[in-house]
């Protein structure tokens, strides 16, 4: 990642909602791993998951109400345990992390030396 891949997240309208909180860009990176790897880590596991800038539980949790308000992830049911919530990146968000992605890709492929 470089700046102007951060720059481009900022500026997204559904996606700069991350890099306001300090842990939100390494947040957004997790919900995208859990599923992909089909994950059902609860939302408290997913809080866990977080190194870097963790914030305290009550802030993670109005920080993800916020993210759900916005519709920037979506908070759902776990198939294997009906009283487990899991957090997704909303199909808004994730077509426009790919999006932006490939915008990058293609950008650091066409540098020339």
């Amino acid at each position: 990642m470089n700046i102007e891949f951060f720059r481009s997240l900022s500026n997204d309208n559904q996606l700069r909602w991350f890099p306001r909180k300090a842990f939100g860009v390494e947040l957004m990176f997790i919900l995208e791993q859990l599923e992909e790897q089909e994950s059902s880590k609860g939302i408290d596991d997913t809080w866990l998951l977080i190194e870097h800038n963790r914030p305290q539980k009550s802030t993670f949790s109005l920080y993800v109400n916020e993210l759900q308000t916005e519709g920037v992830i979506d908070i759902i049911r776990s198939k294997q345990k009906r009283s487990r919530k899991i957090l997704r990146l909303s199909k808004t968000s994730k077509n426009a992390l790919i999006g932006m992605k490939e915008q990058f890709i293609d950008s650091v492929l066409n540098i020339h030396f």
